[in-house]
């Protein structure tokens, strides 16, 4: 699981941090170029406000723009500009204007809805990293969200079908490897999750390391299969509890949010609490301190 060479080469990489402290100590810094990090869970636990917020914050970290490739509905360029609005982002970037100027670094692409319109549309991403729109903040963060849905069997075409999807899905995943290693950028890829239907039983043969991830009160896990797994270098678990499902963690008599470390090469596994709020996803208070989260609306 953590292979001799694979911290020492952790150590070139650069860093964007999500600005959520238990996060960013669970990640030992944060997101980390050069690598494929995974964002899994079910609709509602947070993922895309984490990517929203890593779009945002990764240019202070990395120097550079995003391209964040939406494959579901409306990209969530509202999230990103009521974030940008709030003291925490204006304090972070240095004033209002800047702040603002922050969404005109996120360049938003609208992918078809099938598994070759996300590998054409992602292969088109090239021209932006050969040539930066602009040439003081080229692009250092790509964000696909989320990649699950391009893939499902929507046709139900059978053995020829499912190789096809395999193969498209093999070069989507070479595709963003070389992207990050050539052009020294993170690659975040958001992915939903299948439910467990028999106790023991894991999607792809990955044994025990999703056993126990409990979400809205059922055993789930991502999906994709085995093949995806093994290109993911961290992968991250987001679940969700609330006040009526089994062992909840409450907040408002509310949702808290879960983010476990399934696994990396130069991370331990870990489990940290966080919330969501009107500027991002923060840390989740302490038990007397619930009365002051406010809820938002799920995405």
């Amino acid at each position: 699981m953590r292979p001799p060479n694979a911290t020492a080469a952790s150590a070139t990489c650069s860093i964007a941090r999500t600005r959520c402290d238990a996060i960013d100590a669970a990640l030992r810094g944060g997101v980390r170029t050069r690598q494929i990090t995974e964002v899994c869970g079910e609709s509602g636990t947070g993922k895309t406000h984490l990517c929203a917020q890593l779009a945002l914050f990764a240019q202070l970290d990395l120097g550079g723009s995003t391209v964040y490739v939406h494959t579901e509905g409306r990209a969530p360029t509202d999230v990103m500009r009521r974030m940008t609005t709030t003291r925490r982002f204006v304090e972070a970037f240095g004033g209002d204007a800047r702040a603002r100027g922050a969404l005109e670094r996120v360049y938003a692409v609208k992918s078809l809805g099938d598994a070759d319109g996300l590998r054409e549309t992602l292969e088109g991403v090239s021209a932006v990293l050969r040539s930066p729109i602009d040439v003081r903040a080229p692009v250092r963060l790509i964000v696909v969200d989320s990649a699950t849905a391009p893939f499902r069997d929507a046709d139900g075409g059978g053995a020829t079908y499912a190789a096809r999807r395999a193969g498209t899905l093999h070069k989507m995943t070479m595709l963003l490897k070389e992207y990050a290693s050539v052009h020294d950028l993170a690659v975040v890829v958001t992915n939903h999750v299948v439910d467990v239907v028999q106790a023991g039983e894991c999607v792809g043969g990955l044994g025990r390391a999703f056993m126990g991830l409990d979400t809205s009160g059922r055993r789930a896990q991502p999906a994709l299969g085995l093949m995806w797994a093994n290109c993911v270098n961290t992968r991250l678990f987001l679940t969700r509890h609330d006040a009526r499902g089994r062992g909840a963690v409450v907040a408002c008599g509310g949702v808290r949010r879960r983010l476990h470390v399934v696994y990396a090469p130069h991370l331990r596994e870990a489990t940290v609490d966080f919330v969501l709020s009107d500027d991002g996803v923060r840390d989740a208070p302490a038990r007397d301190d619930a009365a002051g989260v406010e809820p938002i609306p799920n995405l």
